[in-house]
């Protein structure tokens, strides 16, 4: 027996599309928005064109220094400003972090403060609790710049004042519409693009193997990871048209993931990136493209069979053949990613006080392997620090 839940949401994918913003936010009845980005995300092309595409409709509000990792201080400060006057729709323009400031304004104004109060907890070894949200949500569109596919899913995460990231999870929240257009894409960093794709392909890599995967998720993971392996190697050196396909490729991969991850919740993996992200200030992007090799590695005596359909997805679009963790690893060469936590930035010495932090994570409720203390984390962390990938995998 498995459960497959889908979200209410329109997904659209390609050039130009950003023109059907107006005509999607007149079907959910919104003529009052909010738009909500980071610095860059409403510099940028996406944002220039989304303004234009909001022209006939009142932005009642607008918040434009959205932090990576989303604070928790900063989206309680903007859900007091909105909630004498709340707006008929959010509109999203930006990546993760964005994307889940959105949803947790949306959950703010519908359900009240404080938002940890509405954000599961994990008490180590195997107890996960979900807080049941159940008010009508305002409803949020998303035009995404990066290829992490956050925007789809209905959970997200906010980080508390002590840098531990929070979870919440309602379907209501995730984005009843989402713009995928690759020409918006065009003047995002490279480096950007690939990590937040390398993120992407994690959660088609973890979905594989989740505790919570169905020949659903399987199907469409395997479909995933292949686009990342054959778009990421080759989106920082592409211009003009082909840069285009390729971006458009890629951000169905980047759809593909989040739709996943829906459904066959994330692991080890995110475990340890959240806290690198939340309490080190690793871009969580760069996080992901480091550490998934390792944690395939850790995983791989549990998950064999998983791991092999990962590996033929993976080789297919890669053009060769071998283990998923080398593979994994190959993707990040090819793409020019970090490959190592030395790469990040992170102190050697910080390692222990890392794998502390991952054993409250609710990742690990997930995973497919039992995690038995910060001694088999560290031992993960110790192989990304060096880049040991042993091929065993």
């Amino acid at each position: 027996m498995f459960r497959y839940d889908q979200a209410r949401q329109v997904l659209t994918v390609g050039a130009g599309t950003i023109a059907t913003v107006p005509d999607e936010l007149t079907a959910l009845s919104a003529r009052s928005v909010c738009l909500v980005g980071s610095p860059r995300s409403l510099a940028s092309a996406a944002g220039q064109a989304t303004r234009e595409a909001l022209r006939g409709f009142d932005v009642r509000h607008e918040f434009g220094k959205i932090a990576p990792h989303a604070p928790i201080t900063d989206t309680e400060a903007m859900a007091r400003q909105l909630r004498d006057d709340p707006p008929d729709a959010l509109v999203a323009v930006g990546g993760g972090s964005v994307s889940d400031t959105a949803k947790a304004l949306s959950i703010l104004l519908a359900e009240g403060f404080p938002l940890e109060a509405k954000c599961s907890t994990f008490t180590p070894p195997d107890q996960l609790r979900h807080v049941q949200l159940t008010a009508a949500k305002i409803p949020v569109v998303t035009v995404p710049t990066t290829l992490s596919g956050a925007e789809v899913t209905p959970g997200g995460g906010a980080t508390d004042a002590r840098g531990i990231k929070r979870v919440f999870w309602d379907q209501k929240v995730a984005s009843r519409v989402v713009v995928y257009d690759p020409e918006l894409l065009t003047d995002v960093p490279a480096e950007l693009l690939l990590t937040t794709g390398m993120n992407g392909l994690a959660h088609c890599a973890e979905a594989l193997y989740s505790k919570s995967a169905s020949p659903f998720t399987d199907a469409l993971a395997a479909e995933g990871a292949r686009r990342f392996a054959e778009t990421l190697p080759r989106i920082g050196s592409a211009t003009g048209p082909l840069a285009v396909g390729l971006l458009e490729d890629a951000l169905t991969a980047a759809a593909i993931g989040g739709l996943v991850i829906s459904n066959a919740r994330v692991g080890l993996h995110h475990a340890v990136c959240h806290v690198l992200g939340a309490a080190y200030g690793v871009p969580h992007g760069v996080a992901n493209s480091v550490m998934l090799p390792y944690v395939l590695e850790y995983n791989h005596d549990h998950t064999e069979a998983k791991q092999a359909i990962l590996a033929r997805a993976l080789g297919k679009g890669l053009g060769t053949t071998g283990g998923a963790a080398v593979l994994a690893a190959l993707v990040q060469q090819r793409a020019g990613v970090p490959r190592t936590l030395a790469d990040t930035g992170l102190a050697e010495g910080d390692l222990e006080r890392v794998a502390d932090e991952v054993m409250q994570d609710r990742g690990l409720f997930f995973n497919p392997k039992r995690v038995p203390d910060a001694g088999a984390v560290l031992g993960v962390l110790r192989r990304a620090w060096a880049g040991a990938v042993t091929g065993a995998a």
